[in-house]
């Protein structure tokens, strides 16, 4: 237990050279080839070796090492026989379930999705949704690759309505190596939203669609309301993330955006999703649809922009330029000027018109 948790260190902090990990995997695989008992224990640290070929093995979806994918083949064999002998289905539900995503990235696609479906099985029944999001999002990346797109967004949304049932206790937990926020949760609600825009209808602009007595209706994966309630999940993730056991952030009574809007006729919210290459804006006014605009700019010119504006607010400093450009020159702009036109720019006329 002690070498492993030293690999694991190793490897997640990436504080050792890649000669010393080596070392210290080739004695990992010396000590569980020995005949030991079957155990809970053996079966997940043989899981962690298996990972451990891995280009990221904090990240689900990375696959493992080209040279070295048999060798983690045979591990989570192992894992999955010792979890049998003992009975352990949350323990068989990791094993079948990464073993499922060594055949993936082998391109077996059938025998992948044999695998994770059975790990899906295995996980509902011990009640392991921490298992079982897991392996709905590795069958939901198959779907995707394959252009089967509506299936894929309905089995990331499996997978992220299993995550929410325990996404309080995962994100507050004590904090070990073995568990990473942007690898093993972010990604999900990122590659979800994507989805969600690529297969939204260009007429698809009405956030909250009415039934004929005024009810609601269901909420469709690929509206706008649907992208609005995946944005709002993720981002109070990354607060409880954020926040660890510091703060309880469960609200007292979940309302809508749309809910929030009825109350007061004159607010209007602009809700955001940043991915590398662009940023997402999605206007939303009270009884009236929503609207969808683009800002054209890397995440990280975005960040460099929004960081010299909030530094320069601090400091007291209204020399603008000089903080958004230090290399000065007439190509510069001034960073308040240059956030509001991307960010409030493309409403402009709405919001003039809607006198919100």
């Amino acid at each position: 237990m002690n070498l492993l948790q030293l690999y694991q260190s190793q490897v997640y902090q990436s504080r050792d050279s890649s000669n010393v990990i080596e070392e210290t995997q080739r004695q990992l695989n010396k000590l569980l080839s020995r005949t030991l008992p079957n155990t809970r224990e053996l079966a997940f640290w043989t899981i962690a070796l298996a990972n451990s070929y891995k280009h990221v093995p904090t990240d689900p979806l990375d696959c493992y090492r080209a040279e070295s994918a048999q060798l983690a083949k045979s591990w989570l064999e192992k894992a999955e026989q010792t979890s049998r002998n003992i009975g352990d289905l949350r323990a068989l539900s990791f094993s079948e379930g990464y073993l499922g995503h060594v055949y993936q990235c082998l391109g077996d696609k059938s025998e992948a999705r044999k695998q994770f479906q059975e790990a899906q099985l295995n996980a509902s029944a011990a009640n392991a949704a921490d298992s079982e999001y897991l392996w709905h999002w590795l069958e939901g990346s198959i779907y995707e690759r394959q252009g089967r797109s509506h299936l894929a967004l309905e089995t990331y949304d499996r997978a992220i309505h299993r995550l929410e049932t325990i996404r309080v206790d995962i994100l507050t937990a004590e904090k070990d190596l073995q568990f990473n926020f942007r690898d093993a949760v972010e990604p999900l609600y990122r590659n979800t939203i994507k989805l969600q825009l690529q297969l939204m209808p260009s007429s698809d602009s009405v956030s909250m669609n009415k039934t004929a007595n005024g009810a609601e209706s269901p909420t469709s994966l690929n509206s706008t309301e649907g992208v609005l309630k995946t944005v709002d999940a993720l981002k109070l993730a990354q607060l409880q993330n954020y926040f660890g056991d510091d703060c309880q952030l469960e609200p007292i009574e979940e309302k809508d955006v749309v809910d929030v809007q009825d109350e007061d006729n004159s607010t209007a919210t602009i809700s955001t999703i940043i991915f590398p290459e662009r940023t997402i804006l999605i206007l939303s006014r009270p009884n009236e649809q929503p609207i969808i605009e683009e800002i054209n700019e890397s995440s990280d010119k975005m960040r460099e922009i929004s960081t010299a504006y909030l530094e320069a607010v601090k400091t007291g400093n209204r020399d603008y330029q000089h903080t958004c450009n230090p290399q000065g020159g007439t190509r510069g702009f001034v960073c308040d000027k240059q956030l509001y036109v991307w960010i409030i720019g493309p409403f402009g006329d709405v919001l003039s018109s809607s006198q919100v």
